[in-house]
């Protein structure tokens, strides 16, 4: 954490603190069966909060999110500062408006779900040995690159052939749809680069 504030005095997009904080998640699974593990980590990436804004607006269309509406605000206070502040006030904006301005944001966008599944996946696949080069890794990591390749290809063009049915839904739904399916699709690339490398 004390790292991820250094980082934050030079940078206001700093997502350094989310993982800090994020990784306290993983003390509480720790002890846990891999099965325990692997559920919870699923239903946070399946992005739990954001199918019940959308599931509420369906049943309320007068529900509208304010998805935007709090980090925009520290933004705003963040640029003229980076733009033309001096260099002692450009680095008290980034430690306090840049850190309301990048957290909020992650939160508001399904960072705050997305990432603590992400560490406990990562824990689950050391737990089991699929870092070390073997014939099961490579295996498993081959599969792993053909399912979410594939799975990336179908969610993607499902994703542009339904938009004209979702467009018209309400805003509040839209949000939600857009962090549900957009973290979808980035978890899916994510395990194809990984697959890569890792192969």
């Amino acid at each position: 954490m004390l790292f991820a504030q250094l980082h934050a005095l030079f940078y206001n997009g700093d997502i350094l603190m989310l993982y800090a904080a994020c990784g306290f998640s993983l003390l509480a699974v720790c002890r846990l069966s891999n099965k325990a593990v692997f559920t919870i980590a699923t239903i946070l990436l399946l992005q739990p909060f954001e199918w019940g804004r959308m599931l509420y607006a369906l049943i309320d269309p007068s529900y509208q999110t304010n998805v935007g509406s709090f980090y925009a605000k520290w933004g705003e206070l963040c640029w003229p500062v980076g733009t033309s502040g001096t260099f002692f006030e450009f680095l008290k904006s980034n430690i306090t408006d840049g850190q309301l301005y990048s957290n909020v944001w992650q939160i508001e966008n399904g960072r705050l779900f997305q990432v603590p599944a992400l560490f406990m996946y990562g824990m689950l696949l050391g737990r089991m040995r699929y870092f070390v080069k073997c014939e099961t890794s490579v295996r498993f990591w081959k599969r792993t690159l053909i399912i979410a390749g594939a799975a990336f290809v179908v969610l993607y063009f499902t994703k542009m052939g339904i938009a004209p049915y979702i467009k018209p839904m309400s805003e509040a739904f839209n949000t939600g749809y857009s962090i549900a399916i957009g973290s979808y699709l980035n978890f899916l690339f994510m395990c194809v680069l990984v697959s890569m490398f890792t192969l």
